[in-house]
């Protein structure tokens, strides 16, 4: 087992204090922090990540899975259905789409898993070198309304 890194679980707390932050302020510091925290989360994601894994076992993607999907569906579905008592098979298609599809603060996990299926894909089939160079490029057309995390 790898040794925690300390400088990256205290950015990670200063991200998560920044979300809080930015949620409950609108004003400049709303927007400043917008500008950075999403992107910085999912660059401290991958650094996270096990890469050797990512590549060769498709255990590790179905733990990630496991551990992500599941508290998520039972809390959308909770929420959904037992809170805003939304009974509608537009609720139930967008609870198992997620993303942005959902509103709110959800969409990061759907995102979150999507972006390692399609990442993983990506190693499996192409050199490092290329990978690297299709995430600068492909960067900016994140905003798909066709992948949950647009």
């Amino acid at each position: 087992m790898k040794k925690r890194s300390r400088s990256i679980d205290v950015l990670r707390g200063m991200m998560m204090t920044f979300v809080v932050i930015a949620h409950f302020n609108r004003g400049y510091l709303h927007d400043i922090i917008f500008l950075f925290h999403m992107p910085l989360f999912f660059v401290l994601s991958g650094l996270l990540l096990n890469r050797t894994k990512l590549i060769a076992e498709k255990s590790y993607l179905i733990g990630k899975m496991k551990s992500l999907l599941l508290p998520y569906m039972i809390y959308l579905t909770i929420d959904t259905f037992f809170i805003q008592r939304q009974w509608s098979i537009e609720s139930l298609v967008e609870v198992i789409w997620g993303g942005r599809a959902i509103g709110g603060v959800y969409w990061y996990i759907t995102c979150y898993l999507f972006t390692i299926f399609i990442f993983a894909i990506l190693l499996r089939k192409f050199p490092d070198r290329m990978v690297k160079d299709l995430i600068l490029v492909g960067g900016g057309y994140s905003n798909s309304r066709i992948a949950p995390c647009g």
